[in-house]
């Protein structure tokens, strides 16, 4: 497993920070002058479009230039054939396609928030605000058609998932729903909950794309071994074990230890090029003035971010393998709630 493989999830997720920064940097724009007979709602209409469309020109530059880095960044450390592929991938329909939608959703967003800056008075109206966000926000996702369509259903879901996270962190802070300690490690527990029961026993329920991901991450796991212990398993008399069902070799602690172990040098490599380069580019400045704890930060979020992937899959086959062999029969949602 490497970059390739999180290819897509990598792009949503940097589409999404993207987005995030358009609707930050943007956020305070204001071009209400009154119409005082002279002309200035002209100039401010003008005004309004020559910042839309430089929102343009910056949005999908600087998603080429980002994909640019995360592309030809990962190709370096896979060597020749990495830039090879890093190169045929860049120059391609699908970069088109990002750069289009990003900087199309940059140009309607900063277009129509300013433009509703001239309806919507906040001073009078302070839930206006809300409105005039949503107004905006709502116009400009339209954009999202220009995309692939696989990576704009995927970039759907990562923004379903922020959206939801951010309406209840609102109610809390509001006051109109009650504080519940670690909500986003609840929330994540809940939602593994139907896609493991899918990826064990119901594949065809789940988004392809997504399940070739996790059986990817899982490494080892495959269909066929997936359909011999879990799916298709009639065991009569003798309850054989791992190792002889063929699932893994040797006892399962040893090798749930391995695996860990292998896990976590794969991610830690995927993780590598994805703090170094933004840290080298973007903040070199900083990096160059205390390069040292830099290097320290660096390395530290490389081994969580690695750790915390590696012992996600380290706990899914760890529930596999100990409620197979209390249970001596299938897996299904208890599993599944446990992962």
């Amino acid at each position: 497993m490497g970059l390739g493989n999180i290819k897509k999830s990598s792009h949503c997720e940097m589409e999404e920070k993207l987005v995030s920064a358009i609707e930050k940097n943007h956020g305070s724009m204001r071009s209400r002058p009154a119409d005082d007979g002279t002309g200035a709602d002209d100039q401010n209409d003008a005004n309004t479009i020559r910042y839309a469309l430089l929102a343009l020109v910056r949005g999908a530059t600087f998603l080429l230039g980002a994909r640019a880095l995360l592309s030809f960044g990962s190709g370096a450390i896979s060597g020749s054939r990495g830039l090879a592929r890093a190169m045929k991938s860049y120059f391609s329909k699908d970069t088109l396609h990002q750069s289009s939608f990003f900087g199309t959703y940059a140009f309607l967003y900063v277009l129509l928030r300013n433009k509703l800056n001239k309806v919507i008075d906040e001073e009078k109206n302070k839930n206006s605000v809300v409105s005039k966000y949503f107004l905006a926000g709502t116009c400009a996702g339209v954009s999202i058609i220009l995309d692939d369509r696989e990576r704009a259903n995927a970039l759907a879901k990562y923004t379903m998932s922020r959206a939801t996270s951010l309406l209840l962190q609102a109610g809390t802070n509001r006051k109109l729903l009650p504080y519940v300690p670690r909500l986003g490690a609840i929330i994540f527990i809940l939602s593994e909950m139907p896609i493991m029961w899918g990826f064990l026993l119901e594949p065809e329920s789940v988004d392809p794309s997504y399940y070739r991901l996790i059986m990817k991450w899982s490494r080892d796991v495959t269909d066929e071994k997936l359909g011999k212990v879990f799916r298709n398993c009639q065991y009569t008399e003798h309850f054989p074990s791992c190792e002889e069902v063929g699932y893994h070799d040797g006892m399962c602690a040893s090798y749930l230890l391995d695996d860990l172990v292998q896990n976590w040098i794969i991610t830690a490599k995927m993780y590598t090029p994805i703090y170094c380069i933004p840290r080298l580019t973007l903040s070199l400045k900083r990096t160059l003035k205390n390069p040292v704890e830099s290097v320290k930060k660096t390395a530290v979020d490389i081994f969580k971010s690695g750790m915390m992937l590696a012992q996600y899959i380290f706990m899914m086959k760890m529930t596999l393998c100990t409620y197979r062999n209390l249970t001596q029969m299938r897996a299904g949602s208890i599993p599944a709630t446990v992962m």
